[in-house]
């Protein structure tokens, strides 16, 4: 997301606000899980305060969804099909057998 600014807070705010509630959470439950005041996040999900990167992974975390969705809105998949396709590291080469000769 090279040179890309990140949505007002107020945008990612309403995103925010639309994760807790079809969690069907109420602000001071989803805190609670999240390991925040309940402050914190009514000043998130009013757009009074930036999301830092700590909160949106712990976001991602809970809720399963990308911190490129939190903060850009970004619906692409291209991203985690790439990841799934990638895997978390290289796969290892595969062993082969190697016959010695006797003399």
């Amino acid at each position: 997301m090279e040179g890309m600014e990140p949505d007002s807070d107020e945008a990612v705010g309403r995103r925010l606000v639309a994760l807790r509630q079809r969690a069907k959470l109420q602000q001071q439950e989803l805190a609670q899980q999240l390991h925040m005041t309940k402050s914190t996040l009514s000043a998130y999900e009013s757009g009074s305060r930036p999301l830092t990167m700590e909160s949106a992974r712990r976001m991602r975390k809970r809720f399963g969804v990308t911190v490129d969705w939190l903060l850009f809105g970004d619906m692409q998949v291209t991203g985690r099909d790439l990841m799934l396709e990638i895997g978390p590291e290289p796969a290892p080469a595969p062993i082969k057998k190697v016959r010695r000769l006797r003399k």
